[in-house]
């Protein structure tokens, strides 16, 4: 349910950023997924995305903060028997440039950046998938330029998250995920998410880890990206405007998926498991349930899992997807 994962998670935020010749982008590694990588220009800036190509109708993909558009390197690849399927890296991450000015980091420049890649690509219209926080960028875009979005997928993506009390529902958790320390290497960085925040890997996940640069520059562009959280939550677009068919995947949590990395019987995974019955799964639900009260016609569906079940289970985010945009 956090906003922050992965490589900018506030689970680095002890970290010791060394570099090393493992941490840099390395051409040993080959990303195996059929798309094509692109750049294009917008406000000065290199963006960004894949393109699997297909045929049929276009769906955009929008990553959660901090991951990048190889965190869908399955799900496209999945989804473009029958689609054509693209998506992208926001500004400041991965592939994508990372201008100083940290006042660019706005859900309204990302709203631009989308259209911006629209127009480039010659899309006049898409469906429009977003995981995290990505789900406030696609709800501005689609109150911005309705009619340029068809349909709308929000992978456990609440706009009305902080709003909710989100933050004080984390705070009552009775176990934290330790922190990353010392020197920062592909390797090492695997190593801790499998452990710490996936319960495991996936090429997709593998992809999205070396599109980073490690040690300095993560550093710099953590400090720039906080600034799209602190937007989100700050001006949290209102769902209630959306006019198109749109469904909710909510994840539901449970002790296995939050902390993996806890021994069974432990007295922390009793009480992690206490937390998630009485506090965590019941405010997933009411998250849930509130997307189809604001959203006129909005319907959801819920899925057991983590926040990132969608990249550890690429089959099953591409069946619901392709069900309800096929329908």
């Amino acid at each position: 349910m956090r906003l922050c994962c992965l490589l900018f998670a506030p689970v680095f935020g002890c970290a010791v950023l060394a570099t090393s010749s493992e941490a840099q982008p390395t051409a040993a590694f080959s990303d195996a997924s059929p798309h094509r990588s692109k750049l294009f220009v917008h406000q000065n800036t290199h963006l960004h995305y894949l393109d699997w190509g297909g045929t049929g109708p276009v769906i955009v993909l929008l990553p959660g903060y901090g991951l990048t558009a190889h965190a869908f390197d399955e799900i496209g690849t999945l989804l473009s028997d029958r689609f054509r399927v693209i998506a992208v890296t926001p500004r400041g991450y991965g592939e994508s440039d990372a201008p100083p000015d940290s006042a660019v980091y706005t859900v309204t420049t990302m709203v631009d950046d989308l259209r911006a890649l629209l127009d480039e690509v010659g899309i006049p219209r898409a469906a429009l998938i977003g995981h995290s926080i990505s789900g406030a960028t696609i709800t501005a875009f689609a109150r911005a330029h309705a009619d340029r979005v068809s349909r709308m997928v929000f992978l456990d993506a609440f706009p009305y998250y902080a709003a909710a009390g989100g933050d004080s529902v984390e705070a009552l958790a009775p176990v934290s995920t330790p922190g990353f320390s010392g020197p920062m290497t592909y390797t090492r960085v695997r190593d801790f998410l499998s452990q710490y925040r996936f319960s495991g890997w996936s090429p997709a996940l593998e992809a999205d880890l070396r599109a980073n640069t490690l040690g300095p520059e993560l550093a710099r562009r953590q400090a720039l990206t906080g600034r799209y959280i602190a937007d989100s939550r700050a001006n949290p677009p209102d769902v209630s405007s959306i006019r198109v068919p749109a469904l909710q995947a909510c994840a539901i949590p449970t002790a296995s998926t939050e902390y993996p990395w806890l021994r069974q019987g432990s007295k922390a995974l009793a009480g992690a498991q206490r937390y998630m019955i009485e506090v965590l799964q019941p405010f997933s639900r009411t998250l849930c349930a509130r997307f189809a009260q604001l959203v006129p016609g909005g319907r959801t569906i819920e899925i057991a899992g983590s926040h990132y079940v969608f990249f550890t289970q690429p089959a099953l985010a591409a069946r619901l997807i392709r069900q309800f945009l096929l329908e």
